[in-house]
């Protein structure tokens, strides 16, 4: 890597020039070297335009930071973007892209925060970014981009009250940002991406009333969201995400079934989910995510209280397993060692006698974690919401 110090020494005296060399530099993977460039920028007097180049160089910095797992580097460089586009948003209270490129900052950041599990100071990130779009929205109603950011500020804020158990207001969040979308729709009915959104958020609201222990109206959401996931996947087969989502819908209504007591209709939803992640899986074997779903529904089956013949379940778990103890030894993190133990202990204990023990202990120690990797939105920012 450069030496900072020389790069700042040798800077180009035209602003464009450096900020190419900055972005040239984060081409290169020397990421500490361009956030040097572009600290010195800030240091000096900018142009508008130069000013939000800066920021987008910094974000920029961020996001590969957080793809290289640099938690606190990746904070640190949204907060300086952040700083940039606060003074350019009052620079221009009227400029409303400026105003938009501010609640993006406050994304990235309560992002990575709900991420490290500071839900308190990625609330008020996500409410910083929510009053920035309200006005948004009142200045110019007819934006279908600000009124789709504005329920997806909606949906951050519902997942963090939901993380802290507030599942009251959680719900609140996620109606309110389900009015927006299926606004949306009735304006553009063939508008796939708002079609899964509305879909999206049926699924967050389903997962808030299975909190308030209202599992029978978290079932129909499920199936509403169901509904709309499988019109989508019909339209297009090749489409992985699509077919994703599918899966996931499958899985939580499982889950409300297993809630209610009904285990042989939890296993029809559960196979339907494992029928499409299993075709994932074939298409492309080194998915992660994919085989970490597939292992989760296969635990899930075998720990359902329906009859079963005991080589089946043994199956189950035998699969769910071998997935496991693959990624594990291709030094996947994401695998927990308790996940394998748990599974290895379940296939130990054979006699029927002994399956309630088994599922009790699945459910606190494997089952709960497994469905953690069973989610949709994964530190990901959603298309349409994507800027530098």
């Amino acid at each position: 890597m450069q030496n900072p110090e020389l790069v700042l020494e040798t800077l180009p005296v035209d602003l464009e020039a450096t900020l190419q060399l900055g972005y040239a530099l984060i081409s290169r993977g020397s990421l500490e070297t361009a956030r040097d460039v572009f600290d010195g920028l800030t240091r000096q007097p900018l142009e508008s335009e130069h000013a939000q180049q800066v920021s987008r160089g910094l974000n920029r910095i961020g996001d590969v930071l957080l793809e290289l797992e640099n938690v606190p580097g990746a904070l640190m460089a949204y907060r300086a973007g952040l700083e940039i586009r606060q003074v350019l948003a009052q620079r221009d209270l009227g400029n409303m892209q400026w105003q938009r490129d501010l609640s993006l900052s406050q994304d990235k950041i309560g992002n990575v925060l709900e991420a490290e599990g500071d839900s308190r100071e990625a609330l008020a990130a996500y409410r910083a970014g929510l009053e920035i779009r309200k006005a948004l929205v009142e200045q110019e109603p007819d934006s279908t981009q600000w009124q789709r950011d504005l329920s997806w500020t909606h949906d951050r804020i519902g997942d963090v009250l939901l993380s802290q158990g507030d599942s009251h207001g959680a719900l609140a969040a996620y109606r309110a940002g389900l009015e927006i979308r299926i606004a949306l729709t009735e304006l553009e009915p063939d508008n796939t991406q708002w079609q899964r959104d509305v879909s999206l958020t049926h699924d967050n609201i389903g997962d808030a009333l299975q909190a308030k222990g209202d599992s029978f109206e978290a079932l129909a959401a499920y199936r509403t969201s169901l509904e709309i996931a499988a019109a989508l996947a019909q339209r297009d087969p090749g489409n992985t995400e699509w077919q994703r989502d599918l899966s996931i819908s499958h899985n939580k209504i499982g889950d409300a079934l297993v809630e209610q007591g009904h285990g042989r209709k939890a296993r029809a939803s559960y196979l339907a989910g494992l029928e499409i992640l299993e075709a994932l899986a074939c298409r492309d074997p080194q998915n992660i995510q994919w085989r970490m779903d597939q292992a989760g529904f296969l635990a899930k089956l075998a720990s359902l209280d329906c009859l079963m013949a005991r080589n089946v379940r043994r199956d189950y778990l035998k699969r769910s397993r071998d997935i496991l103890v693959g990624l594990k030894s291709q030094g996947r993190s994401e695998v927990n060692e308790e996940l394998i133990d748990c599974l290895d202990h379940a296939l130990r204990r054979t006699s029927w006698r002994s399956w309630n023990t088994i599922r009790a202990d699945m459910r606190v120690v494997g089952i709960g974690l497994l469905a953690v990797h069973i989610f949709r939105n994964s530190f990901v920012v959603e298309p349409g919401l994507v800027a530098m």
